[in-house]
């Protein structure tokens, strides 16, 4: 429980505004829409990698948590 704990605030805290930022800017390139945010300093393909990264980093303990809620979901009332 701790971990999926510290992914929740780590996503409000940090990855959502992350991903927000990268989903700006792959709409700026794709749809040749005005920037809405600033560039800043990695490009795009980096930031998007980064964020891929962090989830990458998640996935074994978010599997982990859907496997056990799956089984409670699973129950039955006796």
């Amino acid at each position: 429980m701790d971990e999926l704990d510290g992914f929740c605030a780590e996503w409000k805290r940090e990855l959502r505004v992350e991903l927000l930022q990268v989903h700006a800017r792959a709409h700026t390139v794709i749809n040749d829409a005005p920037l809405s945010i600033g560039a800043g300093e990695e490009s795009l393909t980096e930031a998007a990698y980064g964020v891929a990264e962090e989830f990458r980093e998640w996935q074994q303990s978010l599997r982990a948590a859907i496997a056990l809620l799956d089984a409670i979901a699973d129950w039955t009332p006796e």
